[in-house]
């Protein structure tokens, strides 16, 4: 049975070192296990949630003076191709959108090598992509962007334009699909883009480059 504590008993407030400097917190655990401490970091003065032993290491919750609150360990990630993969679809072929180069990995939870996330925990995620497809064939091909969970396949089809970009990427005509999805995944599926074109031929691009974002894929756990 649990126990009021001497504060309780005393008083309806309690004030952690108003006058003195240094971390004020109090700290939470079961068995000495499972610890969270709660306070006010000295460093930078905001409200922490950490896990373990001292505020500013494996912090859950980081909350300013003026209301805004991160969340440092919750996974998010943005990734993009960084060259432009040639001939990779317009027969029909998914190809999996090959985003190589992370902006950033909260979490460790996205591959580059096989271009996939893991959801790390059971929840609802908010993932996003984009890609940018050049297509030899002068309009009226239709091309599908996918987005892949272990749960089911979110599909996203669209025409290309009839824009002409000769001399400038020598194709007939190109265009940008996106998605946006609130995908619920248990803990260790994964999600990934595939992105196919229906010309006829396997001559179809998905741009890429070192420095500008064309193509991408983004996520983060929303609830």
């Amino acid at each position: 049975m649990a126990m009021q504590n001497s504060v309780n008993n005393m008083s309806n407030w309690l004030s952690l070192g108003p006058a003195d400097s240094g971390d004020h917190w109090c700290q939470f655990a079961v068995n000495g296990v499972n610890k969270f401490r709660q306070g006010v970091d000295d460093t930078d003065n905001t409200y922490k949630i950490s896990i373990g032993n001292a505020l500013g290491t494996n912090d859950t919750s980081v909350t300013t003076h003026y209301g805004e609150i991160t969340k440092p360990l919750t996974p998010a990630f943005l990734a993009y191709l960084s060259a432009t993969a040639s001939n990779v679809s317009g027969d029909g072929t998914a190809y999996t959108v090959a985003c190589n180069t992370e902006v950033f990995d909260q979490g460790g939870d996205y591959n580059n090598g096989t271009y996939t996330f893991t959801a790390p925990v059971t929840g609802r995620y908010m993932l996003f992509g984009s890609i940018y497809y050049i297509t030899s064939v002068d309009g009226g091909e239709q091309i599908a962007l996918n987005l892949n969970t272990s749960n089911r396949t979110h599909y996203t089809t669209s025409l290309p334009t009839n824009e002409r970009l000769a001399g400038f990427y020598g194709y007939a005509s190109a265009i940008g699909i996106s998605y946006t999805v609130l995908a619920e995944m248990d803990a260790a599926d994964t999600a990934h883009s595939t992105a196919a074109g229906d010309s006829g031929n396997k001559t179809d691009d998905v741009k890429g480059d070192a420095t500008t974002v064309y193509t991408w894929f983004a996520g983060y756990l929303a609830t």
